[in-house]
């Protein structure tokens, strides 16, 4: 359930760490682009960076505790994205290695790639860990 008590603009819920929680996230990102009239192709890059960071949460911190936060917000010519992980081990993303698209794909090695599309259609991604929680932060800019 969306928290209604969230400033103007923003909506938050908090989702089960399991992979059939995508689709109820999808809903989440799809309700707060329609109410922002956002274009589809926006709605787009927020749901492939959003599902696979969630998907890595769920699966490579088997030790996070509890539900993850997913939250939206609309500040002024940028949208923020927060997900935030109790528990488990911190994982900064944007230090992730990024792959080698030169190497042919038979080649290269398995995993990478998601992390690697995350950061390229956000135009920032910030990572933090504090209070136990490692804290995702996507900004996308809003086209004019």
């Amino acid at each position: 359930m969306v928290n209604a008590i969230l400033p103007e603009g923003e909506m938050a819920r908090r989702f089960p760490r399991d992979l059939s929680s995508v689709r109820e996230i999808f809903a989440l990102i799809d309700d707060f682009t329609s109410a922002h009239n956002l274009l589809p192709a926006f709605k787009e890059s927020v749901r492939l960076a959003v599902d696979e960071v969630f998907a890595n949460m769920v699966r490579h911190n088997p030790s996070g505790s509890g539900d993850i936060l997913v939250s939206l917000s609309h500040e002024g010519k940028r949208v923020v994205i927060r997900m935030v992980d109790k528990g488990g081990i911190p994982y900064d993303l944007t230090t992730h290695p990024l792959p080698d698209l030169s190497v042919p794909l038979e080649n290269r090695k398995v995993g990478g790639l998601g992390v690697y599309f995350s950061r390229t259609v956000m135009d920032e991604v910030h990572y933090e860990h504090t209070d136990n929680a490692g804290i995702v932060t996507f900004v996308k800019n809003l086209e004019t």
